[in-house]
């Protein structure tokens, strides 16, 4: 069996969205005579970090054997966000997206290298975001003289969310992720249009040093050709989170010279539209059709699960349908299982990027493929889409013109509608058939770097 360094900020119990693919991973890849050290923030520190943490990710529940550990402490990230100084400082000056590094660093090498100096590993893999976990791991790939691999859930540079605070920033950044990828071996993504990107924006980068790993589901998956008939009522689900706020996105899309302050020094690599990653189009296709169509008003049903975030009434009395949405708040993963089985359509949303593809692919899609539901797709352009297409469980809906997205949201009440699901590209994304190729990829650089 051979150890290897596996850093991973977030990891079950804490449940939240990063922690799955490597909770995943770490169970599965040990059937491939591989052995994780798990490098993870300590459970007695969630609160430190995450406000309102939850540890009940039951990702691990079911996984009969041993996983080890090095649980490292946190400073309180939560304590100094109080400060306003403080904060200001650290988002204008940050290029890790986040503040975690400085909190973790210390407690961090303290703990890790005295486990190194005692215990023989034969690489360094790093999952990231958080992204101040990256130069930590290729400090110690560097001093310990191991091969460095890096799991990219998300792109660094490029994942727009808000302004960066300026462009010297954004050169920073880019500088930062440019230099651990050149020191890295190999350099994992979720989305080939992910992997797309960051050829194109490190072209000095080996690209032979990328590889294409997406998330996937546990288990098997009883097929079935699903066919829906018109019900009387029909119930949407979706759980998670959307990653939308509004505030950042009127910063994204604002002229500089109508902002204020240290504002008009805010730099936008490219416009990514995260309004299309929130239920917005879904609420505006509805409210237009219950307009045109108002008995249909009655047969919907509409659940969502998790965060509930502080846009989301308004946005729901915005398209007048307070009578048919209910929000059940923070869900055990169970509960949320229960929740989406008792759905006739399950929601996927994805970002735009102007002028070009959304790189996303939200890890609740491989969810959806185990359930078997019909899903209700209303994606833009990008590796979401595609995968959908693929994958033959999706009905689309227009985002961008809602007349046409009308009537195709109408079909559903009055048509019946058969998916075929593509078993053999839906059984591709078995964690057991990533985790072979994620064993062969690290075994193959622990051999190349002997």
């Amino acid at each position: 069996m051979e150890n290897f360094l596996f850093i991973a900020y977030q990891f079950p119990p804490l449940n939240v969205g990063g922690s799955a693919r490597p909770g995943r991973f770490a169970k599965s890849i040990k059937s491939f005579g591989l052995n994780p050290i798990i490098v993870t923030l300590d459970p007695n520190d969630y609160d430190k970090v995450y406000p309102n943490s939850k540890s009940d990710s039951n990702i691990l529940a079911d996984f009969k054997g041993e996983l080890d550990y090095i649980k490292v402490p946190s400073k309180s990230l939560i304590k100094d966000s109080e400060n306003k100084l403080k904060k200001f400082f650290k988002i204008f000056f940050n290029v890790y997206g986040n503040n975690e590094k400085s909190y973790w660093e210390s407690n961090y090498y303290s703990k890790v290298n005295k486990y190194l100096k005692n215990n023989k590993v034969s690489a360094v893999v790093v999952t990231a975001p958080p992204f101040g976990v990256l130069p930590l791991a290729m400090k110690t790939a560097k001093e310990f003289h191991l091969p460095l691999i890096i799991d990219m859930r998300d792109p660094w540079t490029t994942w727009n969310l808000t302004p960066y605070s300026s462009y010297l920033n954004f050169i920073r950044t880019k500088r930062k992720e440019r230099i651990i990828f050149e020191c890295a071996s190999k350099i994992i993504a979720t989305s080939q249009v992910t992997l797309e990107d960051f050829k194109s924006l490190h072209p000095s980068v080996d690209s032979n040093k990328f590889e294409y790993i997406p998330n996937g589901f546990e288990g098997e998956i009883s097929y079935k050709k699903l066919i829906t008939q018109p019900n009387e009522k029909i119930t949407i689900g979706y759980v998670g989170s959307f990653y939308y706020s509004p505030h950042n996105r009127d910063m994204i899309f604002k002229k500089w010279w109508k902002k204020k302050g240290h504002r008009k020094l805010q730099y936008v690599y490219r416009k990514e539209d995260w309004l299309y990653r929130s239920p917005y189009f879904l609420f505006k296709t509805l409210n237009r059709l219950f307009l045109k169509y108002p008995e249909l008003k009655e047969k919907v049903e509409l659940k969502f699960a998790g965060r509930k975030e502080a846009w989301f009434e308004k946005m729901v009395e915005e398209f007048e349908l307070k009578s048919i949405v209910n929000h059940y708040g923070w869900l055990s993963h169970n509960d949320s299982l229960k929740l989406q089985k008792s759905c006739d359509y399950l929601l996927i949303t994805s970002a735009k990027v102007i002028d070009g593809k959304d790189y996303s692919i939200a890890g609740k899609t491989f969810e959806y493929f185990k359930i078997q539901k019909p899903i209700l797709a209303f994606v833009t352009d990008g590796a979401q889409k595609e995968l959908l297409k693929e994958s033959g469980l999706a009905y689309f809906v227009n985002v961008d013109s809602i007349e046409e997205g009308v009537e195709q949201l109408k079909a559903i009440f009055y048509e019946s509608f058969a998916f075929e699901p593509n078993q053999a590209f839906i059984n591709s994304f078995k964690i057991t058939n990533l985790s072979r190729i994620f064993a062969s990829i690290i075994k193959k650089v622990i051999k190349e770097t002997r």
